[in-house]
Protein backbone atom coordinates (compact mmCIF):
# COMPACT_ATOMS: atom_id res chain seq x y z
CA UNK A 1 0.00 0.00 0.00
CA UNK A 2 2.97 2.26 1.03
CA UNK A 3 4.74 1.46 -1.88
CA UNK A 4 1.93 2.09 -4.44
CA UNK A 5 1.54 5.55 -2.46
CA UNK A 6 4.95 6.55 -2.94
CA UNK A 7 4.78 5.23 -6.80
CA UNK A 8 1.64 7.56 -7.26
CA UNK A 9 3.53 10.73 -5.41
CA UNK A 10 6.41 10.54 -7.66
CA UNK A 11 4.02 10.13 -10.97
CA UNK A 12 2.12 13.32 -10.02
CA UNK A 13 5.99 15.07 -9.36
CA UNK A 14 6.95 14.22 -12.95
CA UNK A 15 3.59 14.80 -14.25
CA UNK A 16 4.34 18.47 -12.60
CA UNK A 17 7.63 19.12 -14.10
CA UNK A 18 6.67 20.22 -17.99
CA UNK A 19 4.05 22.60 -16.33
CA UNK A 20 6.74 24.09 -14.02
CA UNK A 21 8.98 24.37 -17.27
CA UNK A 22 6.61 26.02 -19.14
CA UNK A 23 5.08 28.51 -16.32
CA UNK A 24 8.95 29.14 -15.69
CA UNK A 25 9.67 30.01 -18.86
CA UNK A 26 6.78 31.41 -20.45
CA UNK A 27 4.57 34.29 -19.59
CA UNK A 28 1.08 34.95 -17.54
CA UNK A 29 -2.26 35.24 -19.64
CA UNK A 30 -1.92 38.48 -18.34
CA UNK A 31 1.61 39.73 -19.45
CA UNK A 32 0.44 38.90 -23.25
CA UNK A 33 -1.85 41.53 -22.83
CA UNK A 34 -0.48 45.45 -24.09
CA UNK A 35 -1.70 48.74 -22.67
CA UNK A 36 1.40 50.90 -23.99
CA UNK A 37 3.67 51.20 -26.66
CA UNK A 38 6.70 50.17 -24.44
CA UNK A 39 6.08 47.06 -22.58
CA UNK A 40 9.33 46.69 -20.12
CA UNK A 41 8.03 43.34 -18.57
CA UNK A 42 11.41 42.51 -16.45
CA UNK A 43 12.06 46.70 -15.90
CA UNK A 44 15.27 46.17 -18.12
CA UNK A 45 15.01 50.08 -18.66
CA UNK A 46 15.44 53.11 -16.67
CA UNK A 47 12.15 54.30 -15.88
CA UNK A 48 12.48 57.88 -16.92
CA UNK A 49 13.62 56.43 -20.47
CA UNK A 50 10.26 54.61 -20.85
CA UNK A 51 8.14 57.01 -19.96
CA UNK A 52 10.06 59.44 -22.15
CA UNK A 53 9.68 57.09 -25.02
CA UNK A 54 5.97 56.21 -24.54
CA UNK A 55 5.35 59.24 -25.40
CA UNK A 56 7.67 59.78 -28.22
CA UNK A 57 6.94 56.91 -29.69
CA UNK A 58 2.72 57.73 -29.86
CA UNK A 59 3.95 61.25 -30.96
CA UNK A 60 4.91 59.47 -33.92
CA UNK A 61 1.86 57.02 -34.30
CA UNK A 62 -0.29 60.16 -34.50
CA UNK A 63 2.61 62.29 -36.89
CA UNK A 64 3.21 59.01 -39.29
CA UNK A 65 0.30 56.71 -39.31
CA UNK A 66 2.56 54.04 -38.16
CA UNK A 67 2.71 52.02 -34.68
CA UNK A 68 6.19 50.84 -32.98
CA UNK A 69 5.45 48.72 -29.70
CA UNK A 70 8.39 47.61 -28.21
CA UNK A 71 7.85 44.99 -25.45
CA UNK A 72 11.22 43.23 -23.43
CA UNK A 73 10.93 39.64 -22.02
CA UNK A 74 13.43 38.12 -19.56
CA UNK A 75 14.09 35.08 -22.18
CA UNK A 76 13.02 33.16 -24.92
CA UNK A 77 13.86 29.80 -26.54
CA UNK A 78 13.72 29.99 -30.73
CA UNK A 79 10.92 27.36 -30.77
CA UNK A 80 8.49 29.80 -28.62
CA UNK A 81 9.38 33.15 -30.19
CA UNK A 82 6.74 32.90 -33.68
CA UNK A 83 4.10 31.67 -30.99
CA UNK A 84 4.47 34.40 -28.67
CA UNK A 85 4.26 36.93 -31.38
CA UNK A 86 1.50 35.62 -32.73
CA UNK A 87 -0.02 35.51 -29.11
CA UNK A 88 0.82 39.15 -28.98
CA UNK A 89 -0.77 40.12 -32.18
CA UNK A 90 -3.85 37.89 -32.06
CA UNK A 91 -4.38 39.06 -27.80
CA UNK A 92 -3.94 42.84 -28.46
CA UNK A 93 -4.88 43.12 -32.07
CA UNK A 94 -2.05 45.35 -32.90
CA UNK A 95 -3.23 45.49 -36.33
CA UNK A 96 -5.48 48.27 -35.36
CA UNK A 97 -2.92 50.15 -33.46
CA UNK A 98 -2.62 52.27 -36.27
CA UNK A 99 -3.64 52.89 -39.85
CA UNK A 100 -0.30 52.51 -41.71
CA UNK A 101 0.95 49.74 -40.13
CA UNK A 102 2.57 48.34 -36.63
CA UNK A 103 5.80 46.81 -36.29
CA UNK A 104 6.34 44.61 -32.80
CA UNK A 105 10.05 45.01 -31.95
CA UNK A 106 10.41 42.08 -29.34
CA UNK A 107 13.48 41.93 -27.30
CA UNK A 108 14.75 39.50 -24.95
CA UNK A 109 17.12 40.64 -22.23
CA UNK A 110 19.14 37.50 -21.38
CA UNK A 111 20.35 36.68 -24.87
CA UNK A 112 20.02 39.99 -26.39
CA UNK A 113 17.90 38.35 -29.50
CA UNK A 114 15.98 41.15 -31.35
CA UNK A 115 13.27 40.32 -33.77
CA UNK A 116 10.60 42.60 -35.64
CA UNK A 117 7.44 41.53 -36.82
CA UNK A 118 5.57 43.52 -39.06
CA UNK A 119 1.98 43.74 -39.86
CA UNK A 120 1.15 42.82 -43.17
CA UNK A 121 0.28 46.18 -44.11
CA UNK A 122 4.01 46.77 -44.16
CA UNK A 123 5.57 43.03 -44.26
CA UNK A 124 6.82 43.63 -48.03
CA UNK A 125 9.36 46.60 -46.51
CA UNK A 126 10.73 43.83 -44.22
CA UNK A 127 11.46 41.19 -46.54
CA UNK A 128 15.10 42.76 -47.96
CA UNK A 129 18.55 41.94 -47.00
CA UNK A 130 19.05 45.88 -46.77
CA UNK A 131 16.03 46.00 -44.15
CA UNK A 132 17.42 42.88 -41.83
CA UNK A 133 21.02 44.46 -41.75
CA UNK A 134 20.30 47.89 -40.98
CA UNK A 135 18.27 46.09 -37.72
CA UNK A 136 21.19 43.98 -36.62
CA UNK A 137 23.98 46.47 -37.78
CA UNK A 138 24.45 47.68 -34.10
CA UNK A 139 28.12 47.56 -32.79
CA UNK A 140 29.01 45.80 -29.75
CA UNK A 141 29.97 48.62 -27.68
CA UNK A 142 26.45 50.49 -28.47
CA UNK A 143 24.71 47.20 -27.33
CA UNK A 144 26.60 46.79 -23.67
CA UNK A 145 23.60 49.87 -22.85
CA UNK A 146 20.08 48.76 -23.57
CA UNK A 147 18.72 52.31 -24.15
CA UNK A 148 21.14 52.83 -26.90
CA UNK A 149 21.10 49.64 -28.69
CA UNK A 150 17.08 50.27 -28.62
CA UNK A 151 17.18 53.75 -29.84
CA UNK A 152 19.62 52.50 -32.88
CA UNK A 153 17.28 49.47 -33.92
CA UNK A 154 14.11 52.37 -33.77
CA UNK A 155 16.18 54.64 -36.26
CA UNK A 156 16.70 51.69 -38.18
CA UNK A 157 12.98 50.53 -38.08
CA UNK A 158 11.82 53.96 -38.79
CA UNK A 159 14.40 54.29 -42.38
CA UNK A 160 12.82 50.96 -43.23
CA UNK A 161 9.20 52.07 -43.04
CA UNK A 162 9.73 55.26 -44.66
CA UNK A 163 12.97 56.66 -45.58
CA UNK A 164 12.23 59.96 -46.14
CA UNK A 165 10.73 62.41 -43.33
CA UNK A 166 9.56 60.48 -40.57
CA UNK A 167 11.61 60.60 -36.96
CA UNK A 168 10.97 60.18 -34.26
CA UNK A 169 11.38 63.14 -31.31
CA UNK A 170 14.70 63.40 -29.58
CA UNK A 171 15.05 61.71 -26.00
CA UNK A 172 14.68 64.31 -23.67
CA UNK A 173 18.18 63.54 -22.30
CA UNK A 174 19.81 64.05 -25.88
CA UNK A 175 23.55 63.58 -24.13
CA UNK A 176 22.85 60.10 -23.36
CA UNK A 177 21.97 59.26 -26.93
CA UNK A 178 24.98 60.68 -29.36
CA UNK A 179 23.31 59.52 -32.30
CA UNK A 180 20.59 60.82 -32.53
CA UNK A 181 19.95 63.36 -35.48
CA UNK A 182 17.54 65.76 -36.57
CA UNK A 183 16.11 66.10 -40.01
CA UNK A 184 16.05 69.88 -39.79
CA UNK A 185 19.81 70.12 -40.79
CA UNK A 186 19.31 68.48 -43.60
CA UNK A 187 16.63 70.87 -45.49
CA UNK A 188 19.77 72.76 -47.03
CA UNK A 189 19.95 70.18 -49.41
CA UNK A 190 16.67 70.78 -50.80
CA UNK A 191 18.29 74.08 -52.71
CA UNK A 192 21.81 72.73 -53.06
CA UNK A 193 21.60 70.25 -54.82
CA UNK A 194 19.96 71.32 -58.33
CA UNK A 195 22.63 74.19 -57.90
CA UNK A 196 25.85 71.55 -57.41
CA UNK A 197 24.54 69.76 -60.06
CA UNK A 198 23.86 72.88 -62.61
CA UNK A 199 27.77 74.51 -60.90
CA UNK A 200 29.43 71.48 -61.82
CA UNK A 201 27.86 70.55 -65.42
CA UNK A 202 28.74 74.01 -66.15
CA UNK A 203 32.33 73.84 -64.99
CA UNK A 204 33.03 70.73 -66.63
CA UNK A 205 31.40 71.92 -70.45
CA UNK A 206 33.48 75.26 -70.20
CA UNK A 207 36.64 73.82 -68.58
CA UNK A 208 37.56 70.55 -69.30
CA UNK A 209 37.88 68.61 -72.29
CA UNK A 210 34.25 66.50 -71.64
CA UNK A 211 32.37 69.45 -73.41
CA UNK A 212 34.16 68.57 -76.63
CA UNK A 213 32.09 64.66 -76.24
CA UNK A 214 28.84 63.76 -77.67
CA UNK A 215 25.94 64.15 -76.71
CA UNK A 216 25.10 61.03 -75.15
CA UNK A 217 28.82 61.54 -73.52
CA UNK A 218 28.37 64.46 -71.92
CA UNK A 219 25.05 63.57 -70.43
CA UNK A 220 26.90 60.52 -68.51
CA UNK A 221 30.02 62.44 -67.83
CA UNK A 222 28.24 65.24 -66.46
CA UNK A 223 25.59 63.04 -64.39
CA UNK A 224 28.46 61.26 -63.10
CA UNK A 225 30.59 63.71 -62.02
CA UNK A 226 27.42 65.94 -61.01
CA UNK A 227 26.25 63.23 -58.41
CA UNK A 228 29.53 62.20 -57.57
CA UNK A 229 30.53 65.99 -55.94
CA UNK A 230 26.96 66.36 -54.65
CA UNK A 231 27.41 62.72 -52.71
CA UNK A 232 30.47 64.36 -51.26
CA UNK A 233 29.01 67.50 -50.15
CA UNK A 234 26.15 65.47 -48.71
CA UNK A 235 28.54 63.23 -46.53
CA UNK A 236 30.35 66.77 -45.26
CA UNK A 237 26.91 67.93 -43.78
CA UNK A 238 25.84 64.78 -42.44
CA UNK A 239 25.10 64.35 -39.08
CA UNK A 240 26.17 62.18 -36.17
CA UNK A 241 23.75 60.09 -36.25
CA UNK A 242 23.43 59.92 -40.19
CA UNK A 243 21.84 61.14 -42.78
CA UNK A 244 18.07 60.54 -43.86
CA UNK A 245 18.20 57.86 -46.60
CA UNK A 246 15.63 59.95 -48.69
CA UNK A 247 17.71 63.06 -48.51
CA UNK A 248 20.48 60.86 -49.65
CA UNK A 249 18.94 59.73 -52.64
CA UNK A 250 17.03 62.79 -53.95
CA UNK A 251 20.08 64.81 -53.65
CA UNK A 252 22.29 62.35 -55.85
CA UNK A 253 19.78 62.04 -58.41
CA UNK A 254 18.77 65.76 -58.59
CA UNK A 255 22.56 66.52 -59.49
CA UNK A 256 22.90 63.68 -61.55
CA UNK A 257 19.73 64.78 -63.59
CA UNK A 258 20.65 68.43 -63.21
CA UNK A 259 24.74 67.81 -64.41
CA UNK A 260 23.54 65.36 -66.94
CA UNK A 261 21.10 67.79 -68.51
CA UNK A 262 23.66 70.86 -68.61
CA UNK A 263 26.32 68.62 -70.48
CA UNK A 264 23.57 67.04 -72.99
CA UNK A 265 22.38 70.57 -74.06
CA UNK A 266 25.44 72.39 -74.20
CA UNK A 267 24.75 73.69 -77.66
CA UNK A 268 21.89 75.87 -76.11
CA UNK A 269 23.41 76.88 -72.91
CA UNK A 270 27.22 77.62 -74.95
CA UNK A 271 26.89 79.91 -77.78
CA UNK A 272 29.62 79.60 -80.34
CA UNK A 273 28.61 81.20 -83.29
CA UNK A 274 27.12 84.68 -82.00
CA UNK A 275 29.05 87.49 -82.56
CA UNK A 276 30.48 85.73 -85.33
CA UNK A 277 33.47 83.46 -83.70
CA UNK A 278 36.36 82.98 -85.59
CA UNK A 279 37.91 79.65 -85.95
CA UNK A 280 40.47 78.97 -83.17
CA UNK A 281 38.56 81.67 -80.99
CA UNK A 282 38.60 80.60 -77.51
CA UNK A 283 34.84 79.61 -76.76
CA UNK A 284 33.11 81.57 -73.85
CA UNK A 285 29.68 80.82 -71.67
CA UNK A 286 27.62 83.29 -72.23
CA UNK A 287 27.68 84.11 -68.78
CA UNK A 288 31.47 84.95 -68.18
CA UNK A 289 31.76 87.40 -71.24
CA UNK A 290 34.05 87.92 -73.77
CA UNK A 291 37.69 89.54 -73.74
Amino acid sequence: MLKRRVIQIIAVLIGLIPACAISSQGLSRESLRLSSMVNDLPSALRSDYTKDLEKRLRRFNEKSGYAIVIVMIPSGEDEQISELISQFFATNRLEQWSSAGTALVLMTVQEGWVIVEPSPKIEKKFLTTWAAERIDGISEQESKNREIALERRLQALIEILNPWFYELDPPSAPADFAFYRSPTAEIILFPLAPFIGLMVGAALMAFTSAGQLQANGRFLVGGFVGGLVTVLIVFLVRQRGGIVPGMLYYSASISFVVAALVGALRPFWFRETIRGRKPGEKMHPPFYGRG
